[in-house]
């Protein structure tokens, strides 16, 4: 029996097992167990080139495909939403992949589910999107969307708390975690300057801690804090501007790229920008001196070329020069 198979003779166990189930219910906890096996896949971004990115897209919908993504565990949005589709087709539950129509990249656009159920309205679940946010224990904001109007929801949130609960994704003393955003929001409005609010959100981003996420899905978690926590001028994720800045950087451990969460922000006081570097045991970001990056970055460590900031070109510049006036 091929690995999607063995998953839906799993869940068909559990539903047996279950009084009182809805298809709803079904699907959320196919949706809440895929969220809690799956990562996105380090090789299609932010590794590939926008050839390999193409090919691996293509690729990624096969049967073949969607089985071996069972066993590593790595997806993309086309290979998820396929996976789902077929599993819950297989489940009896009316289940297709749709695309984005608006996607900004045709080639390989965003590729999400439409559920249909028997006695109820279609809506859109989207578990690419909340891959890090079910691994952080959050909310679940892109599952119920409505397939009418994308800023409203077919599945209201009293609904999928109540799911949630009978799952026992949270309960009374395990709640959602996204409270300790709030927390951080309050807290840094007692800091007076800009950099010594981004060190208190980095040293302190994360409340719910899960060291095994990946690369992608990690940093994708400390995008939303931070887009919640700062405005587009200080912080923009899409179009790499403002002060706080994302580099993709990595380091090859016997030939196998090992990705770093490396956050620039940068100092008005200073030519040279903080830099800090996540600790995957710890759920924080340290910061570390400028000459200690420096000497990551000769000692192997790699940062991707599109964040290879104006800012950072700059540092190493005057770096490279104070350190030769110093040597001689």
């Amino acid at each position: 029996m091929n690995n999607l198979d063995i998953y839906v003779e799993k869940v068909k166990n559990w539903i047996d097992k279950t009084p009182n189930v809805t298809e709803n219910l079904i699907v959320k906890h196919v949706y809440l167990e895929l969220g809690n096996k799956f990562s996105f896949d380090e090789n299609y971004r932010p590794a590939s080139d926008s050839y390999e990115r193409k090919k691996l897209y293509k690729d990624s919908s096969t049967f073949l495909a969607l089985n071996k993504c069972m066993e590593t565990n790595r997806i993309i949005c086309n290979s998820l939403a396929h996976i789902i589709t077929y599993i819950l087709r297989e489940l009896g539950i009316d289940a297709k992949t749709a695309k984005n129509p608006h996607d900004p990249h045709p080639d390989t656009p965003h590729v999400f589910n439409v559920i249909t159920p028997r006695n109820g309205e279609p809506y859109i679940i989207d578990l690419q999107n909340d891959l890090y946010i079910i691994q952080m224990h959050g909310f679940t904001k892109n599952f119920g969307i409505s397939t009418k109007n994308i800023n409203e929801y077919t599945i209201s949130r009293q609904e999928n708390e109540a799911m949630d609960r009978m799952l026992g994704y949270i309960t009374d003393n395990n709640y959602y975690s996204d409270g300790y955003i709030d927390v951080l929001k309050e807290n840094i409005k007692h800091f007076g300057s800009f950099q010594e609010q981004a060190r208190y959100v980095l040293e302190n981003i994360e409340e719910y801690k899960n060291p095994n996420m990946s690369y992608a899905d990690k940093q994708w978690y400390h995008v939303d804090v931070l887009e919640r926590l700062f405005d587009n001028d200080l912080f923009d994720y899409e179009r790499t501007t403002g002060k706080i800045l994302f580099a993709n950087c990595y380091k090859k451990i016997n030939g196998i790229k090992k990705y770093i969460c490396v956050v620039i922000v940068e100092s008005d006081e200073n030519i040279y920008p903080d830099i800090y570097i996540y600790n995957k045991r710890d759920g924080r970001y340290y910061k570390i001196d400028f000459a200690n990056f420096n000497n990551a970055i000769e000692n192997g460590l790699t940062i991707l070329c599109r964040t290879e900031f104006s800012i950072l070109k700059k540092a190493f510049r005057q770096y490279k020069k104070e350190k030769h006036i110093i040597k001689n």
